[in-house]
């Protein structure tokens, strides 16, 4: 399950609590590399950053989105 909050008008948190590709993931680091950089290809024009990571050991996969001013 994913949750999307708005911040402000300038910023949003997508959290996602489970991973959809944590088996391949897990067998290979470009997995979630990849999924990063398709949320920054899908959000053109905003700035991503992975805050949390599951298979690092956190509750969730947490994205910072920010607008580009």
């Amino acid at each position: 399950m994913a949750e999307w909050e708005q911040e402000n008008e300038n910023s949003s948190v997508l959290r996602e609590h489970n991973c959809a590709i944590n088996k391949v993931a897990s067998n290979c680091d470009q997995a979630s590399i990849f999924e990063h950089e398709l949320f920054c290809r899908v959000l053109d024009g905003a700035n991503v950053t992975r805050e949390t990571h599951i298979l690092s050991g956190d509750l969730s996969c947490t994205y910072v989105i920010k607008r580009r001013l």
